[in-house]
């Protein structure tokens, strides 16, 4: 299987902590602990990929950027990646 990797942050808070994945628009969520929060986070980022709009739009911005890097003559370079993510 493919491995995917999400930019995801973390943030504490007064009752607990907060994710965002950053590369998914709408994608978030919370837990009591950062293990929980983790945990969470990725069963939401399941969740969105199972909606085929959502992949679509995540093909499309790929797709984009390899034609950027291509043009650029670049490697991917992945920043703040907490989550990784099997299709």
């Amino acid at each position: 299987m493919k491995k995917k990797l999400f930019s995801v942050v973390i943030q504490k808070d007064k009752k607990g902590y907060v994710a965002t994945c950053l590369d998914i628009q709408g994608c978030y969520s919370q837990g009591s602990t950062y293990k929980q929060v983790l945990a969470n986070i990725k069963d939401v980022i399941k969740l969105c990929l199972s909606d085929k709009k959502v992949n679509r739009v995540l093909l499309e911005r790929e797709v984009a950027q390899s034609k950027l890097e291509a043009k650029r003559g670049i490697g991917k370079i992945y920043t703040s990646v907490d989550a990784l993510m099997r299709e």
